[in-house]
C-alpha cells in the first residue's frame, strides 16, 4: 500500500497500490510532473556483483502507458531533476573517481555532457541559467562540495561551499539552497546563497537521519528515520519558524 498526506489538512489515508511498471532493471530515482513520470535504472549485475553497462534513464506516463527509454548505457545514474523541456540527471563511478552531469529532451535526443571529470556528483537542481548539485568523495571525509555551472556546454564548474560531510538532497528557493549533510545518523541541513558565501544551520544536527528534501515557497519539508524509531515528515518555515511534524510513520 501506499501512505499518502495531505499536507493542508493533515490527514492521512492509505491507497492500494497500483503497479505502472514492473520487472525492470533496480529502478532507484523516481521524479514527476504533470504528464509524465521519469526514473533511473541502475541496471543489471554479473556474477561477481559488478554492474553491466545497461543503466538507463525512462519515462512513461502517469497512467503507466507509453513507457520508453531516454538514455541507455548510463555510467551509475543517480538523481533526477526535469523542466518542461529537458531532463538532467548526476553519474558516479562505483569508487566514486569519476561524476558527470547530463540533460537530454524530455522526449529523448541527443544526451549532453554539462560537466565531467567531477567527484561523485549526487542530488541535482537548477534554475533559469544554472545548474546545482552536491558532491563527495567520502561518507564521513569532509571532502563535500556544492557547486554550479552555466546551463549550457563548454563552462566550467563553480564552487559555492566545500568542506562538508556527505549528503544526498537539494533545494532551490528564493535565490538559497538548501541541502542536507549527514555522516551515519546525525544529519543537519545547511543553507547558502546560489552566489556563493558562508553556509548557514537552518536545522541543527540531531539524532535523526534526514533523508530527502522538498520544497515550495513557504516551506522546507524533509523526511527523517533512526534505527527502529518512527519515521517522521517535518517541515519548517523558510523565515526560520519552528519546525513542525506532519506525519509519523511507526
Amino acid at each position: 500500500a501506499i501512505l499518502c498526506q495531505d499536507i493542508a489538512s493533515g490527514t492521512a489515508s492509505c491507497l492500494d497500490g497500483i503497479i505502472l511498471a514492473n520487472e525492470l532493471a533496480t529502478p532507484f530515482e523516481l521524479i514527476i510532473d504533470e504528464n509524465s513520470l521519469y526514473w533511473s535504472n541502475k541496471g543489471t549485475k554479473d556474477h561477481l556483483g559488478n554492474h553491466n553497462n545497461d543503466a538507463s534513464i525512462m519515462k512513461m506516463n502517469i497512467d503507466g502507458a507509453s513507457m520508453r527509454t531516454l538514455a541507455t548505457f548510463q555510467n551509475h545514474p543517480y538523481a533526477l531533476a526535469c523542466n518542461a523541456n529537458q531532463i538532467y540527471w548526476t553519474a558516479c563511478s562505483i569508487d566514486k573517481s569519476y561524476g558527470e552531469i547530463k540533460r537530454v529532451p524530455i522526449d529523448g535526443g541527443s544526451i549532453t555532457i554539462i560537466a565531467s571529470r567531477e567527484s561523485c556528483p549526487n542530488s541535482i537542481t537548477f534554475d533559469e541559467t544554472h545548474i546545482y548539485w552536491t558532491e563527495s568523495t567520502s561518507f564521513t571525509g569532509n571532502t563535500g562540495r556544492v557547486m554550479k555551472i552555466k546551463n549550457e556546454e563548454g563552462n566550467t564548474p563553480i564552487e559555492i561551499a566545500s568542506g562538508l560531510v556527505s549528503h544526498n538532497s537539494i533545494q532551490l528557493m528564493n535565490n538559497y539552497l538548501y541541502f542536507i549533510e549527514s555522516i551515519y545518523s546525525l544529519g543537519r541541513i545547511l543553507s547558502v546563497s546560489r552566489d556563493g558565501g558562508s553556509t548557514e544551520v537552518f536545522v541543527e544536527k540531531n539524532l535523526w537521519y534526514i533523508s530527502d528534501l522538498l520544497i515550495d515557497d513557504k516551506f522546507l519539508y524533509w523526511t527523517t528515520d533512526y534505527l527502529s524509531s518512527p519515521a517522521y515528515l517535518k517541515k519548517k518555515s523558510l523565515d526560520n519558524g519552528a519546525i513542525s511534524n506532519i506525519a509519523v510513520v511507526e
